[in-house]
This record gives structure tokens, C-alpha cells and sequence, in this order.
């Protein structure tokens, strides 16, 4: 059995937790695809109210697996994930799961594979998901064994609805293929990690990769899905 590993998440305020909608076209890290770290759903964050002694973690939550993924809020529920491919959906008033269960994306690939360090033990969810705020369903990308729990590793990406935490028709989509602008470069699931975070634009969900560490030569890519977009 895995360790649990305790993330705590911090909730803040109550006020807080029902944030507004982003003002790009997707819900990811530092609030929207702009960046820009601003939340404009949360009128009652004022410097007095951090500065008057009530203001502070409401709660804390044991997951399975390291969180470096940053936690997405969107239509009254959490989505946490993490390097164990699991994610959770959590109530952001008080921690509490509010799916049924956990969604278990598969086996996590193990770093130790390729003697790489800079992120272990294992890797699976590492990259900010996006949030689509009109269907309310999250796109993430995963990192799994092709088979069984050594070996040649894959990437897919996810449509999980934020409602229900079940994957949507269609999904996982494997991620794989060659460079439209460089036909010669193929896209190396094993050395590569996606920790830039996800995105949304013009209707499709994208990402970045870059070769891991352990690679001295290497080159990143960026893909889409739908893939038409591109």
C-alpha cells in the first residue's frame, strides 16, 4: 500500500472558497491562461481582514501522493492532483471528498527508471491542469507505464468533470506522434515531463513538455487536443 502522504491545502476563508469566474478562457494556475494571479470573485480579501487575527487555514486533507500540481476551484468543488495519479475532488469549505471516491489515472511511473532525482519518487500528475468553466470539466496530462509497472513509459491526456469526477467519453487520449514544424523529431514519452501547466485556447486544451534532467539533449514540444487546432 502507498503512503499517504498529508497535503495541506489551505482553504482561508469561507467567503473565499466561492470564487468567481476566471477571466481567460480557462480555469489553471494563478487563476486563469493570463496568469496574472488575480481572483476577482474574492471582494471580502482585504489587507484588514489578513491582518486581524482571524484570518488561516481552515483545514487539511490526506491524499495519496506529492501535490505539485496547484489545487483548481471551479463551481463549489476542489480538484487536487497528484504524483500518484490520483485526483480528488474536495469540498473547499472543509476538505471533505465530495466525489464518490477518488479518480485513480494508473499506475504512477517511477523517476528511478532513468536515475533521475529531480522529482521522486514517482510522477504522474505534475502539471497544473485547465478548467474548462463552461462544461466544468478539467483537462490534465498523466505519466504511466506502456505496460504493466516497469518499462517504457506514456503520456495521456484527461477530461475529468469536475462534477462528478469520472472520465469523460473519449478520454484518456494518448499522447504521441511527430512534429508538425519538424517531421524528424518524435515525441519521447519516457524522457519527457510536462511541468509547465495547462491551458486553454480557441476551444482546445494544450500543453508543454521538456526532456527530463537526465537528458542532455533533448528538445520540448506542445501539443493540443483537439488536435486541429494546431
Amino acid at each position: 500500500m502507498r503512503r499517504m502522504r498529508a497535503a495541506v491545502l489551505i482553504g482561508t476563508f469561507a467567503a473565499l472558497a466561492m470564487a468567481g469566474p476566471a477571466l481567460g478562457e480557462g480555469i489553471t494556475n494563478a487563476g486563469d491562461d493570463l496568469r496574472t494571479g488575480w481572483y476577482p470573485g474574492e471582494p471580502s480579501l482585504t489587507p484588514e481582514l489578513v491582518s486581524g487575527g482571524t484570518f488561516g487555514q481552515l483545514w487539511s486533507a490526506p491524499v495519496e501522493g506529492q501535490v505539485y500540481a496547484q489545487p483548481l476551484l471551479d463551481n463549489g468543488t476542489l480538484v487536487v492532483a497528484t504524483e500518484d495519479n490520483k485526483v480528488y475532488g474536495l469540498n473547499p469549505a472543509t476538505g471533505a471528498l465530495k466525489w464518490s471516491e477518488p479518480l485513480d489515472l494508473g499506475t504512477p511511473w517511477s523517476a528511478s527508471d532513468i536515475g533521475c532525482g529531480d522529482l521522486t519518487p514517482t510522477i504522474g500528475v505534475t502539471a497544473t491542469p485547465v478548467i474548462d468553466p463552461a462544461t466544468h470539466v478539467a483537462y490534465m496530462t498523466h505519466k504511466t507505464y506502456a505496460s504493466g509497472t516497469s518499462g517504457a513509459a506514456r503520456w495521456y491526456m484527461d477530461a475529468v468533470s469536475v462534477t462528478t469526477g469520472a472520465e469523460e467519453p473519449g478520454f484518456p487520449v494518448q499522447l504521441s506522434g511527430t512534429a508538425q514544424n519538424a517531421p524528424g523529431q518524435t515525441f519521447k514519452p519516457t524522457t519527457q515531463l510536462q511541468r509547465p501547466v495547462c491551458c486553454c485556447w480557441k476551444g482546445s486544451s494544450m500543453r508543454r513538455s521538456a526532456p527530463r534532467a537526465t537528458s542532455r539533449r533533448g528538445r520540448a514540444g506542445c501539443s493540443a487536443w483537439p488536435p486541429a487546432v494546431l
